[in-house]
């Protein structure tokens, strides 16, 4: 396939790959809600060690803490554009990731959920967005232990590592906040 053509391709499917999906019919109502459920379990790291031999013990390993909520998050709100336009209900996958501070960084449309392209889909987006943003998050950590020769457990040290994550964002134009 010649460069041309290739670019050609890929222009169309970002195109079409705008990342939103499932929405339904416009609704009249001028209510509405939001909320957010994250998809997957984060990176898992319980330990990470170096397999022993049979006559020797572990001595060091890594215990992985994912990213969680200082406070409680927010939920999104139905954006105003969106209800005006009766754009009806709508589902927004983002990634994000989390930072070494716990800062939202990076936040995109997911590459693994593609739905059918919304002339609003920017708006919704921007208010996933916006939500993320808000939220106080504890960053991801690696807890570095070792073990002495007496078996005693030591603690070493604790590093903070950014964090990705997919979030599914559903907005309702009918339903009220709960």
């Amino acid at each position: 396939m010649n460069a041309s053509r290739r670019c050609l391709l890929l222009g169309a499917l970002g195109t079409v790959c705008l990342f939103v999906g499932g929405c339904r019919a416009p609704a009249s109502q001028a209510v509405g809600s939001g909320s957010f459920e994250i998809q997957g379990a984060p990176r898992t790291l319980a330990t990470r060690q170096k397999e022993p031999t049979d006559t020797q013990v572990a001595r060091n390993w890594t215990h992985y803490v994912a990213a969680h909520p200082r406070t409680e998050l927010t939920q999104p709100d139905y954006p105003p554009a969106a209800r005006e336009a009766n754009a009806g209900a709508c589902i927004v996958y983002l990634t994000v990731t989390f930072d070494e501070n716990g800062m939202a960084r990076d936040i995109h449309p997911s590459w693994n959920r593609v739905g059918p392209m919304n002339d609003l889909a920017e708006v919704f987006i921007a208010a996933a967005t916006a939500t993320i943003e808000s939220w106080d998050i504890e960053p991801a950590r690696e807890v570095h232990w070792t073990r002495d020769e007496n078996g005693e457990e030591k603690y070493l040290r604790t590093e903070k590592v950014s964090e990705s994550m997919e979030i599914r964002f559903s907005f309702d134009p009918i339903n009220p906040p709960r």
